[in-house]
């Protein structure tokens, strides 16, 4: 029988259009200095000698991350501190946003009214996908990055295993463990540098922890 492997899942620092309210997707964005100071928080909390502030027992063993800009620069001071190399995962990419890319949430209000409502409003089809060239659905989205996570929990049984990704992908993989409604607005929290730990075991997950957020 496999051992549990534990996966926690990182959310990249705060970055320079999380700051000005832009929807980022799949284009990057650099961290802000408070982004860096939130991957700088989260490294020293994962490489911490401390069991009684954490949910998770042993020391990770490998790293993973989105291939994007801005989870890279925050796996960066991980990657430093547990002198890990970072395997890098397009499937873990925050979802598409299509045309929606670049917009400030009021220029995405005036310019697709229906297309905010859908997305984040309270009568949302999870099944559609953003408009433009490459919009995934928030399903789709869910759909590949959960698939990288299972392969990920299956090839390190036994072990602690970091992720980083995106909000997107950290919230929907919670709402399926959950089993929350894609189309339901979430009761827990994916900050900028929070930490969620999920436990792999005979082919399911279980959350252990949901937002946990160091110290600066």
């Amino acid at each position: 029988m496999p051992e549990p492997t534990t996966l926690l899942l990182v959310r990249h620092g705060q970055t320079e259009w999380n700051a000005a309210n832009r929807v980022q997707g799949q284009t990057n964005s650099d961290l802000t200095e408070l982004g860096r100071a939130q991957a700088e928080a989260v490294a020293k909390l994962l490489d911490a000698d401390a069991p009684a502030v954490r949910s998770w027992e042993a020391r990770p063993t490998v790293l993973y991350a989105s291939d994007l800009d801005r989870t890279q620069q925050t796996a960066a001071p991980i990657s430093a501190r547990l002198d890990l190399e970072p395997i890098l995962d397009p499937r873990l990419r925050e979802m598409h946003f299509g045309d929606l890319e670049g917009l400030t949430w009021p220029e995405l209000e005036a310019k697709f009214p229906e297309v905010s409502m859908r997305l984040w409003g309270s009568a949302t089809d999870p099944e559609r996908p953003a408009p433009g060239e490459g919009g995934e659905s928030r399903v789709d989205m869910h759909r590949r990055s959960r698939s990288a996570l299972e392969e990920i929990a299956e090839r390190h049984p036994g072990e602690t295993v970091v992720v980083v990704s995106h909000g997107g992908v950290i919230s929907f993989f919670i709402r399926s463990v959950l089993n929350v409604p894609f189309d339901a607005r979430p009761s827990f929290s994916t900050a900028n540098g929070s930490i969620a730990v999920a436990r792999y075991k005979d082919e399911a997950f279980r959350l252990l922890s949901i937002g946990l957020t160091p110290a600066l």
